[in-house]
């Protein structure tokens, strides 16, 4: 936003099996001037945006808008669709000092059924990822459009202390679509890959196998998600084990359930013809 800078933050208390939501926008202005009880809204979406003489004089950001207005109350965001885009308009008037920073809620705290998730991408570098994954519906507990921001992740201790667990980046997220927070690397959760036996079969054909090794070095049962993403024109020809296959993404997906303290090694080959 030009003029109006501003970010849009998630904080959230993970309870294991939900999600307790609060979202938040925090807007600066640094327009170079101050605003009397105006209107405020906020576009959310991926705006194309075109800055000229006019916008960067004035100060003004495509992304906010603000109209002058007699005070009113009930402060409260009000979505909308518009155009390809949402809409939040503040059901308040508000007052804006130049180079102040005012910090309001976005919508009211969710409580939001979600899974926890260990997964891995056998190729990339890195460890076993820990994932909270939920679905933006009314089912869930949201069902609202999300902008795009950042959301940090809290964990009640057993002395009932809240505790930093992590954070991630989300994209701007319509309803039904998938959300993914990432909060860091499983500590106790081990994994390695090896490629080996690459050959050629053909001029146009190439084979290779993938060697992993799952290590689970807590003391509770854990499943690790093997996501493997296949290149267009790939596929798997031998598998030690069972796996879902996205025919969409063409990626193969391996369920791996790991004892306390155990371990799990398989491999499969991959061909790709050209």
């Amino acid at each position: 936003m030009a003029g109006f800078p501003g970010d849009v933050s998630y904080n959230a208390v993970w309870s294991g099996e939900k999600l307790l939501l609060n979202s938040w926008v925090t807007i600066n202005n640094r327009s170079g001037k101050g605003f009397d009880n105006v209107n405020l809204k906020l576009i959310a979406g991926d705006v194309n945006q075109i800055r000229d003489r006019y916008y960067d004089k004035a100060g003004y950001g495509r992304n906010a808008m603000m109209e002058s207005d007699v005070a009113m109350a009930a402060p409260s965001f009000e979505e909308k669709a518009f155009h390809d885009f949402h809409m939040y308009t503040l059901d308040q008037k508000v007052s804006f000092a130049n180079n102040q920073t005012k910090q309001m809620e976005l919508y009211p705290m969710q409580e939001v059924i979600a899974n926890a998730v260990y997964e891995i991408s056998p190729l990339l570098r890195g460890g076993v990822n820990s994932i909270i994954r939920f679905v933006n519906t009314e089912n869930q507990g949201l069902g609202k459009p999300l902008p795009k921001g950042t959301i940090k992740v809290y964990k009640a201790d057993s002395d009932a202390n809240l505790e930093f667990i992590g954070e991630d980046s989300i994209n701007h997220t319509s309803l039904n679509e998938e959300v993914n927070v990432t909060t860091g690397r499983a500590f106790d959760l081990v994994a390695s890959t090896q490629v080996r036996n690459q050959k050629s079969v053909s001029n146009r054909v190439s084979e290779r196998e993938i060697h992993l090794v799952l290590k689970n070095n807590s003391k509770e049962a854990k499943k690790i998600n093997v996501v493997h993403q296949l290149s267009g024109n790939a596929k798997i020809v031998y598998s030690d084990l069972r796996y879902a296959l996205d025919p969409q993404k063409n990626k193969v997906t391996y369920q791996v359930d790991l004892a306390p303290n155990a371990e799990s090694t398989f491999f499969f080959r991959e061909r790709t013809e050209w």
